[in-house]
């Protein structure tokens, strides 16, 4: 990944993280009506800290190397920063998720959207400019709304391109260098934590529940699997449960100076929360085991619970609450980002309707777990 020297994994080390960040995963992009909404909700007492946005390689630089057009992302832009300028005291900011591929850049994936493919590895330089840019547009002076980038969202599984751990492995050292490099040239108001993108991990699955990541193996069998290695330059198809996606991904990266972003998710109704939480520790055991140095963080961007049956409303609020008391008891802990705000947002087929802490239709309505956190996290 070139000769660049790169700070070492000891010295980039951090001490624990003394509780975490919180905040929603949505779509919001050309939602101001619903952002506005949620927004000054008096339930939004500034406990939420974060909001989840996917920012889409494609969608910015789409007519070739060169200028970058984030006009998508404007009025997501704009309404935060009327938020922060109206409640100073209980900012919101945004955890830009940078992925995707423009057709230039040669894009390459596996049973997915064109606009999750991966680049060509000659682009991955590009992919960085584009991270850093990325965060640039956020904090420009008169916003500061960002403090740190995702770079992909569960990239061991089909619906986001299966991406081999090598080919992720250099789009995370890209981002992370370019990153620096911004930080280094005076583009940002300060250092960014750059995360290595949301790792999709499972528990086990009720007999009533179907697991989303389609073509995975059933996550009761250890996870999800990753559909190709990039070997002596072909792309083979290959199973791998999450748990050696993460660890031969850190191994073929040689470094460990980013953090890690994790989705844990149960599908079973007995013991959810413990399960999610165990589910967290594996992630961190592995992360020591992989280098001898434990990466900086991590940071939990997504995981929730349904309120549909087994669970109820008040089984999704009791697993909630116990999923935050557990990791804020944990080290290396650095976010809780909770899937979903709406349930409108879900496609009425799949397994994660129910998710959502509250709906906008027929009548806005928002459920036990929506004030609970509110309260827990504030």
């Amino acid at each position: 990944m070139g000769n660049i020297k790169l700070p070492s994994a000891e010295a980039a080390a951090l001490p624990p993280v003394r509780g975490f960040m919180d905040g929603w995963n949505e779509v919001l992009t050309g939602w101001g009506v619903t952002f506005g909404k949620w927004a000054a909700s008096p339930s939004n007492n500034g406990s939420v800290r974060y909001v989840r946005q996917i920012i889409d390689w494609n969608e910015v630089q789409n007519g070739g190397p060169g200028a970058f057009d984030f006009t998508r992302y404007w009025a997501l832009r704009e309404h935060l920063r009327e938020w922060n300028t109206e409640n100073p005291q209980r900012p919101l900011r945004i955890l830009p998720v940078c992925m995707g591929c423009p057709q230039w850049a040669q894009p390459w994936g596996y049973q997915c959207p064109v606009y999750w493919n991966w680049c060509h590895e000659s682009h991955d330089g590009q992919f960085g400019t584009f991270v850093a840019e990325t965060l640039k547009y956020f904090d420009a002076p008169g916003y500061r709304l960002v403090d740190a980038v995702e770079i992909w969202n569960e990239p061991n599984t089909p619906e986001f391109g299966a991406v081999p751990y090598s080919r992720f492995a250099g789009l995370v050292w890209n981002g992370q260098y370019y990153a620096g490099l911004y930080y280094q040239q005076g583009n940002y108001s300060r250092p960014m934590t750059v995360l290595a993108g949301g790792i999709a991990m499972f528990g086990p699955a009720s007999k009533t529940s179907t697991c989303v990541q389609g073509g995975t193996s059933p996550p009761g069998e250890g996870g999800s699997m990753n559909g190709w290695s990039y070997e002596n330059g072909k792309f083979v198809r290959i199973p791998m449960t999450w748990q050696t996606y993460l660890k031969s991904f850190q191994e073929s990266i040689q470094w460990s100076t980013f953090d890690l972003g994790i989705h844990p998710y149960v599908f079973s109704s007995e013991g959810t929360a413990a399960k999610i939480l165990t589910l967290f520790d594996e992630a961190k055991n592995l992360t020591v085991q992989a280098s001898g140095v434990p990466l900086r963080n991590l940071w939990v961007t997504e995981t929730g619970c349904s309120s549909r049956s087994p669970w109820g409303q008040q089984g999704q609020q009791d697993v909630l609450l116990s999923v935050t008391e557990g990791l804020a008891q944990r080290s290396r802990c650095k976010a809780m980002i909770v899937y979903r705000m709406w349930d409108d947002s879900e496609p009425a087929n799949s397994p994660f309707v129910g998710y959502g802490l509250g709906r906008l239709t027929p009548a806005e309505e928002k459920k036990q777990a929506w004030w609970a956190l509110h309260a827990a996290w504030a």
